[in-house]
């Protein structure tokens, strides 16, 4: 980062830079050089401090000395004050003794008497010692010892600090105990020796200060000094006095008086003035050479400062002149270089003549500005120049055909153009070896040696990416400075293309199976394939040169032709279908054409427009779609018309009839037992069956009578020339029924198929599908009459099926009214009558149609697919009605529901059985299945798995009018079953046929050996029930014991019998068949 910051400066800044680093240093220098005047000078003014502190100390001293407690409290705060922190600590005892010293009372000598003088005069020595030991801690502290500017007073502080606290000390101590023997409080023999002992070190004292005072005379001299060297002779003199007036006090024994002792104590304050005095003369002096240094050392240091910015300036002055100097051959350098590059004049020189480095560089890039003009110019020549070859070489390079340039003779490339480049595959050696055959190529060069050029020469051209034909041209030059050979070559690969396509054209056209005829512009066959003249069997020699009516057939007619032509010219096209002339056979020839216009935008002359017209064959297209018609109209099994042709016809007939005042009747004929056969014989025997019963009613009708297949197992035949519709019911039952009687021979097999035949005239102006409905209805009358027969329709059979359909009308909506109801059977223990069960029956009471019986609506329920909706609604209502009963606290018991085959075979209904379950909380155990045996039995293995899916929801499964069908044990072991309800017509006329009581035991005997219940439904009489008992039934139901009964009543059956009185039996509940008003 450093590096990059310095490249950004220029020349000039990055000299200054030079110059200020070691100026930077300098300066460094000279500010801790200036530090440390700075810090000498605050230790002088420290100095200077401590000896104001001193001097102050000193006075307190003093005033200490004589009894003035008011001024010895002020003394005691300002000292407190003033200290600096460092002698805080001494100072503090120093005002805790004034302080003390301070309380004291200050009355008269008399007032305190010698005892009070004597304790005051020893708190003065408390304080006098104290400040002693402050002064000396100041003193150090403050360095005053130590502090160079003392030189002159070195052997004054001494003094100061030392000899006269320490005279003062020993003077009030020397008067503390002469007060303290005035007092008696000091023993007799004791206090003149130690008054000695003080005496002795006052004159040691004396004398030191003495010897401090001469010291320094010799070092100051009388100038500095002299006034207070004078003041120490009178402290001295002080000195001598006191000594003398305590050495006769004591030499006088006995007790000191006060009166003996008032000239020590004049004494005594006369040392303590002239003590004062001396300290005042020594402190001034010494605080004025103190104060003298400081104010000398500050002059010294500004000075220094002074003359140090004025170098720095000096030399920051000669560093920018220098960096100038230095930097103005460049910036001229440099203003020459951005002019050259602005205006691009290489002219342009600097003017700098100097003898210096500098002049060298300039001459230098003077120089070089004129060799780099030369340079330029001759570069502006070349340019020019290589524009012209460029200009020529673009030219060459432009031309769409290859263009080599070889040497002779090795024939190595020289130069080549893009589109030669690519034509000979890339610079090559020799790119005439690998382009042309030997013989070519030897054929070539002899070509060019006979004539020195060769034109328009085709070969065959083998190098490059895509060989292919040229035509070549060839020319000797030379080529920078060598003989050559120019190449151009012409690529006719195009034309070669054209011929070979027009060829492959030809041959198509030739070979195409598609007839094709070119038409000119006069509409004039010009030329046709062999596929047309095959297709219309017609010559070349016949068409050509003729239009194209001569290939269409001669009744397609002149309008078509001119209609044709037409919309060619206005649409550009037309196609159709035409029949071509077959001039061999002589039978038009079905083909689908397609005429075109084509214009021939290369003529020379104005366009010219040709027609191309192409025939297929469609025979077999037709052939084709006259099957599907056929398809469409009938029977793919049987061949018969369908029903949509059969209406056709019938219609038809119908108008004949009409004509000539007859009547036509259809007759509708339905099998009855074709199931039985295609599951028995299969799917193969039953179509053959189908294709027999066809030809049986071919067999039967007359030539005009019409016969199709309707669809499954029905047909139909239209009878025509009729009376009426007796003589239609004779002939179904004279000439078809006899005849579809018979046994059909299937395979090996004689199969005979039971049939039912529906008769309905056709009236003339009748609707055709309604009188198709009426012969259906009729059909469906006979085969609910047993089947087998012939049933003529009549108004009758018509009221059934518009009742039929009414109900169908009405069965959805009932299902949403809620018009449908449940009522519940019971079905009793054969031993002792007691209920076990209830089965649902379904009521329906419309609001249109009154009371509708379930024979008559649940057909038509299963036929119009609401037999699931309904089936539901009855499980939900069972499980609903389950669940009130239990909530009403009766005894719960099984309910049946009856079940149609259909909703068997719905895989939905075990889902529904399980939600209505759930959602009412029933018990699956409280729901029984019933399923016709019919149902059961038709198709046990496909019956089987949805039984079990049943059996797995743990609902019970009764198999209902069990011995009127066909099951076998086998089969009947199998089913997942609970019980068998035998069917009422076997119990009705039980007690009058044995037969029918033994049929019963066997089905009874059978059931329990399979572990299942037996009941039987029916039961109308005692007589019945003692046969069945008799036969060991498990169960009845049955008008003898109850009829279907609303909800409410059946909740009455469920109910617990009555609690009996003591010794009575409770009575059973009356049986409903008994009184009859069931």
């Amino acid at each position: 980062m450093i590096s990059s910051l310095l490249g950004r400066l220029s020349v000039g800044h990055k000299l200054l830079l030079m110059a200020l680093l070691p100026l930077a240093v300098a300066v460094l220098a000279g500010g801790v050089l200036v530090r440390d005047r700075l810090r000498t000078i605050d230790g002088a003014q420290q100095e200077l401090a401590g000896l104001a502190c001193i001097g102050e100390v000193n006075r307190t001293l003093l005033a200490a000395a004589a009894p003035d407690t008011e001024t010895l409290s002020r003394q005691a705060l300002v000292v407190a004050l003033q200290l600096p922190s460092c002698a805080r600590r001494e100072g503090a005892a120093f005002a805790q003794a004034l302080e003390e010293l301070a309380r004291e009372p200050a009355p008269s000598q008399a007032q305190l008497g010698a005892r009070g003088q004597a304790e005051q005069a020893a708190l003065r020595v408390e304080v006098l010692a104290q400040g002693q030991t402050l002064v000396t801690g100041l003193a150090w502290q403050s360095r005053l010892g130590a502090s160079p500017a003392l030189d002159e007073g070195r052997h004054v502080l001494p003094i100061l600090v030392a000899r006269l606290p320490e005279l003062l000390l020993l003077a009030q101590r020397m008067d503390a105990l002469l007060q303290a023997v005035a007092a008696d409080m000091e023993p007799d023999g004791d206090w003149r020796h130690r008054y000695f002992m003080l005496e002795g070190q006052l004159a040691e004292q004396a004398r030191l200060l003495e010897i401090d005072g001469q010291q320094a005379r010799a070092s100051a001299g009388d100038k500095v000094l002299g006034a207070a060297l004078a003041t120490q002779t009178q402290t001295l003199a002080g000195v001598q006095a006191l000594g003398h007036a305590g050495r006769a006090l004591a030499q006088a024994g006995g007790t000191p008086t006060p009166e003996a002792l008032q000239p020590l104590l004049e004494a005594h304050r006369t040392l303590v003035v002239q003590i004062g005095q001396h300290s005042a003369q020594l402190s001034a002096p010494l605080g004025e050479l103190l104060q003298q240094r400081i104010q000398a050392r500050r002059t010294k240091l500004a000075t220094e400062l002074g003359v140090a910015v004025l170098l720095l300036l000096a030399v920051l002055g000669y560093a920018w002149a220098v960096a100038r100097r230095v930097t103005l051959p460049l910036r001229h350098m440099a203003e020459v270089a951005r002019a050259v590059r602005r205006n691009g004049d290489f002219g342009q020189r600097m003017e700098w003549d100097t003898r210096d480095e500098f002049g060298s560089v300039a001459q230098a890039f003077n120089l070089l500005l004129g060799k780099l003009g030369r340079h330029r110019a001759e570069q502006q020549q070349l340019g020019q120049r290589l524009g012209e070859l460029q200009a020529q070489q673009r030219l060459v390079d432009a031309t769409p055909l290859p263009i080599v340039v070889t040497a002779l003779p090795a024939h190595e490339l020289l130069h080549a153009n893009g589109p030669g480049l690519e034509w000979i595959g890339g610079p090559r050696q020799d790119p005439w070896s690998a382009g042309l055959e030997p013989a070519l190529r030897t054929q070539l060069q002899r070509l060019l040696a006979a004539r020195g050029q060769v034109d328009e020469f085709e070969v065959r051209w083998l190098g490059g990416a895509r060989p292919g034909w040229c035509v070549v041209s060839v020319r000797r030059l030379v080529y920078e400075g060598r003989d050559a050979l120019l190449t151009v070559f012409t690529p006719v690969d195009r034309l070669k293309q054209a011929e070979r396509g027009l060829s492959l054209w030809a041959q198509v056209f030739e070979a195409a199976t598609e007839g094709i005829a070119v038409l000119d512009q006069a509409r004039q066959v010009v030329s046709l394939n062999p596929a047309l003249c095959r297709l219309s069997a017609c010559t070349t020699d016949a068409v050509v040169g003729r239009g194209l009516e001569q290939l269409l057939a001669e009744d397609m007619g002149v309008e078509f032709i001119e209609r044709l032509w037409r919309m060619v010219e206005t649409q550009g096209h037309w196609q159709g279908e035409v029949r071509l002339r077959r001039r061999r056979e002589g039978r038009p020839q079905p083909a689908w054409l397609v005429v075109s216009t084509v214009n021939d935008a290369d003529a020379q002359a104005a366009p010219r427009r040709y027609y191309i017209a192409s025939a297929v064959d469609i025979s077999e297209r037709k052939a084709q779609e006259e099957r599907i018609r056929h398809l469409a109209h009938h029977d793919s099994l049987t061949g018969l018309p369908n029903r949509v042709l059969f209406l056709e016809r019938l219609r038809a007939a119908v108008q004949r009839a009409r004509q000539g005042g007859l009547q036509v009747a259809v007759l509708c004929i339905g099998l009855d037992g074709f199931k039985q056969v295609n599951d028995t014989q299969g799917r193969a025997a039953g179509d053959a069956l189908l294709r027999l019963v066809a030809q049986r009613l071919h067999e039967a009708a007359h030539g005009g009578d019409l016969v199709c297949r309707l669809g499954g197992v029905e047909f139909a035949v239209a009878l025509g020339g009729l009376r009426d519709g007796e003589e239609a019911l004779r002939l179904a039952q004279q000439r078809f029924l006899p005849l579809l009687r018979r046994p059909h021979a299937v395979g090996e097999a004689m199969l005979a198929v039971p049939c039912s035949l529906g008769v309905a005239p056709c009236p003339p102006d009748e609707d055709l599908e309604k009188v198709m409905r009426r012969a259906d209805a009729a059909m469906l009358q006979a085969r609910a009459g047993g089947g087998d027969g012939v049933c003529l329709f009549t108004a009758e059979i018509e009221e059934r099926a518009h009742r039929r359909a009414l109900v169908a009308s009405q069965l959805r909506p009932a299902l949403e009214h809620d018009e449908l109801t449940l009522h519940y059977q019971p079905r009793v223990a054969a031993q002792g009558g007691t209920l076990v069960g209830v089965e649902a029956l379904l009521r329906w009471h419309s609001a249109r149609l009154g009371a509708v019986a379930p024979a008559e609506f649940v057909p038509v329920a299963e036929e119009s697919g609401l037999i699931g909706p309904i089936g539901a609604w009855v499980i939900d209502q069972v499980c609903r009605q389950q669940a009130l009963w239990r909530a009403q606290g009766l005894e719960a018991v099984p309910v049946s529901i009856n079940l149609s085959p259909l909703q068997l075979r719905d895989p939905g209904l075990p889902q529904t059985l399980r939600e209505a379950l759930q959602r009412h909380g029933v018990a699956p155990g409280l729901l029984e299945l019933e399923l016709a045996e019919g149902a059961v039995m038709d198709d046990v293995d496909a019956t089987l798995p949805r039984l079990a899916a049943l059996k797995a929801l743990g609902v019970g499964l009764v198999v209902d009018d069990f011995g009127t069908g066909y099951s076998s044990v086998n089969q009947l072991h199998r089913l997942p079953i609970d019980r068998l309800k035998i069917d009422g017509s076997l119990v009705a006329a039980l007690a009058q046929d044995p037969t029918h009581l033994a049929v019963t035991r066997a089905i009874v005997s059978l059931g329990h050996t399979l572990g299942l219940d037996v009941v039987a439904e029916g039961v109308e009489d005692e007589p019945t029930a003692l046969a069945l008992r008799g036969a060991l039934c498990d169960g009845f139901q049955g008008y003898h014991y109850a009829r279907p009964l609303p909800a409410a009543e059946v909740a009455a059956w469920m109910a617990p019998p009555p609690a009996a009185p003591a010794g009575k039996s409770a009575p059973r509940l009356k049986l409903l068949g008994h009184s009859g008003a069931a």
